[in-house]
């Protein structure tokens, strides 16, 4: 089934005890290395958004957040072989979207030992996710995973999806890898960024660089 949140405020994933002046929690929502269990067919992430296509089942995986202009935060950290924050792709005519408005989105991700920074369109299906956001500030829409994987096929952002900054503010991807690994820092795959105004930056240290 469609899962749509809307707010008239910020829209908050994370964890920890943690709290900002608004009494909203600042850590990272996470998962030890001792939780290896599967849901469903695979692992579980510190932020999963949409379940794995089960045998016989079909999960649309559409999910859409709408802030009403507040901003979006999404922290997730994973030590079980999963990337952080996962969110795995849509059938066919489903939508993946986080439209923050007015407001900003930042996404930060941490892979510790092993499995990807971040990791959108996981799974490999027909619909990834939309980023939204009209914001002024100078990074309108921020994504930052890193891996500390010594080795392997890890990276700190992989993924297909689309960022739209339609104010004045712009997009910030940044990826973070070791330099015993064997893939990118940020592994773009069908990465689309647009920006009516802003600067577009990606920055990836370690691994592969950028591919």
């Amino acid at each position: 089934f469609p899962v749509t949140i809307y707010s008239c405020g910020s829209i908050t994933l994370v964890g920890g005890t943690a709290t900002d002046a608004n009494g909203l929690p600042t850590g990272y929502a996470s998962v030890t290395s001792a939780q290896t269990g599967n849901w469903g067919d695979t692992g579980y992430s510190g932020i999963q958004l949409g379940a794995y296509l089960n045998s016989g089942c079909c999960n649309s995986n559409a999910i859409s957040f709408y802030s009403g202009g507040g901003n979006v935060l999404l922290q997730g950290k994973s030590a079980n072989g999963m990337p952080s924050i996962t969110w795995l792709g849509g059938t066919a005519g489903s939508t993946q979207l986080i439209d923050a408005g007015a407001g900003t989105i930042t996404i930060n991700g941490q892979g510790i030992g092993t499995g990807h920074g971040i990791e959108f369109n996981y799974g490999g299906r027909a619909v990834t996710p939309t980023l939204k956001s009209s914001s002024n500030a100078a990074t309108a829409i921020s994504i930052t995973g890193s891996t500390t994987a010594p080795s392997g096929g890890y990276a700190g952002y992989q993924g297909n999806f689309t960022a739209i900054a339609s104010g004045a503010g712009g997009i910030g991807i940044t990826g973070t890898n070791t330099n015993g690994n064997d893939n990118g820092a940020i592994n773009a795959g069908a990465m689309s960024l647009y920006s009516a105004s802003g600067t577009i930056n990606l920055s990836g240290t370690g691994g592969t660089w950028l591919i």
